[in-house]
């Protein structure tokens, strides 16, 4: 069985917990995500098929289990589901769900990242997971050029410090994009040299603001190698600024097939005129 959009899947769920039946929705769930592949848990669905659970909780359950199941093939709509699951949680008042839907909002490469994240922290300043302020130091890096932006980045990637080596990567994106160029590809060498994806990706996007188109490429390119989705795009997108659109369309494709959902909805925009 599969459903034609997340509000289906997410409606059946619905439909079943409201009667009682939780044995049919875990059937039903079964059936749907077998054809991927993936073993099913009771016990991840058990909130959301207890009548007794709040609303919020059960939703977020769900979210989060829809995302975990997802998490290899977002071009499904379990992705979508998981987002609209742990939106509905958050419009009841759940917190967690909030963070939660903003931080998918920004894997999924989602356009309205940015918007929920911010919210996020305006209603939560002091949110207990650092993270939260990590990710959105690096959606502003990422997204902006500016020199406000680059220190409105550096001072929510403070609050993360070097915990983790994607912040390193991000405040290393700032700094380039402040004028410090060597300072930031500097501070990227160790992971660099280890082949790291992130480091990588963000090489390439520092090469690229730099004006290297051929050591952007590089980079995309060795980040690539490893695995790595957001580097086929950026490549792609690089591609498509210098006019090659037939092999920016190979980029996507390969974002795409490695989980990128921007690549993914790029690639099915009919004003896009991609060859192929």
């Amino acid at each position: 069985m599969r459903f034609d959009s997340p509000e289906a899947l997410i409606a059946a769920l619905l439909d079943l917990r409201a009667k009682g039946e939780p044995e049919r929705a875990c059937a039903l769930v079964r059936v749907a995500l077998s054809a991927r592949g993936y073993q099913f848990a009771d016990d991840s669905w058990k909130t959301f098929f207890d009548p007794e659970e709040s609303f919020a909780n059960a939703m977020y359950d769900c979210g989060y289990a829809l995302w975990q199941l997802a998490w290899s093939d977002r071009d499904g709509v379990e992705p979508q589901a998981a987002l609209l699951a742990f939106e509905a949680s958050s419009a009841a008042g759940l917190d967690l769900a909030g963070f939660a839907l903003a931080q998918s909002l920004d894997w999924v490469g989602d356009p309205r990242a940015e918007a929920a994240l911010r919210d996020f922290v305006s209603r939560h300043p002091d949110w207990e997971d650092p993270r939260l302020f990590g990710i959105l130091g690096g959606l502003i890096a990422d997204h902006y050029d500016d020199e406000e932006h680059m220190d409105e980045a550096l001072t929510y990637l403070d609050r993360v410090g070097d915990s983790e080596d994607i912040w390193v990567c991000w405040r290393a994106l700032a700094i380039a994009k402040l004028g410090h160029v060597e300072d930031a590809v500097a501070l990227l060498q160790d992971q660099v040299r280890a082949d790291d994806p992130d480091a990588l990706a963000v090489l390439g996007d520092i090469h690229w603001w730099a004006d290297d188109v051929e050591r952007a490429q590089e980079a995309y390119l060795r980040a690539m190698a490893v695995g790595d989705a957001r580097s086929a795009r950026s490549l792609g997108n690089l591609l498509h600024t210098l006019g090659d659109d037939a092999a920016a369309r190979q980029a996507y494709e390969i974002a795409a097939a490695r989980g990128d959902g921007y690549a993914t909805t790029l690639l099915r925009d009919p004003s896009w005129e991609l060859p192929g």
